[in-house]
């Protein structure tokens, strides 16, 4: 049976290849597993920050993403500044906003989920 550190190793090891998969959300910018299906975003307590660079061909950027526990040792993380904090404070407010006007829409037409 794997232990505790193995367990983790594994994690660490499928998120290497899963990279980061949220870095506009709300929380943490990672992804954990849900068994067999897809990634779903990681629920662990923000507690870092890092600069994610994208190099895509069609528009290459930068953007600070916010990392938990777990995921801070894959990225160049540091710990969180009160500008962090901020904008942390920003996205969950719009979060929550645009989670209220989809339950606003969803019940004025009549539906009780997606």
């Amino acid at each position: 049976m794997p232990d505790d550190r193995d367990a983790r190793l594994a994690e660490l090891h499928r998120l290497r290849r899963g990279d980061i998969l949220y870095p506009g959300n709300s929380g943490c910018a990672g992804a954990r597993g849900s068994g067999g299906g897809a990634p779903s975003p990681c629920q662990g307590e923000v507690t870092a920050a890092a600069m994610k660079h994208y190099h895509g061909p069609k528009r290459p950027h930068h953007t600070r993403i916010f990392l938990c526990d777990l995921h801070a040792r894959l990225e160049a993380a540091e710990p969180l500044t009160d500008a962090d904090r901020a904008e942390l404070t920003r996205r969950r407010a719009k979060a929550a906003y645009w989670a209220e006007v989809s339950a606003r829409q969803r019940a004025a037409h009549g539906m009780t989920s997606w």
